[in-house]
């Protein structure tokens, strides 16, 4: 049996492309304690009552969970902004996004 073909990408880019472009902007403080409301998005599926991959370590480390989104494999989270490359790091997580803010438009426009 032929072996898996590997990537020609190495850990750190492929963590970097896990990231929306405002994390990865130079203007986003990595070094931050300040929290920021996320959503990481996962490879696999999210329960209601199970805790995603390294939900809990991220929570030791003083992050909240404030929905599960099973409908779209993600959580909402508020983390440190120093711990967001972290989570990117996870080969569990798809995309780490900040939670922004959003409204209807008309469709008259």
């Amino acid at each position: 049996m032929a072996a898996a073909p590997r990537s020609n990408m190495d850990e750190p880019a492929k963590a970097n492309a896990r990231l929306s472009s405002e994390f990865r902007s130079s203007r986003f403080d990595q070094g931050s304690s300040r929290m920021v409301k996320v959503i990481i998005q996962y490879k696999q599926p999210v329960f209601a009552a199970q805790e995603v991959p390294g939900e809990r370590d991220m929570k030791n480390q003083g992050a909240r969970l404030h929905t599960r989104f099973s409908s779209i494999r993600a959580v909402v989270m508020s983390v440190p902004a120093w711990m967001i490359p972290q989570i990117a790091k996870n080969p569990n997580v798809a995309y780490v996004t900040p939670d922004r803010a959003v409204q209807m438009s008309s469709g008259d426009e």
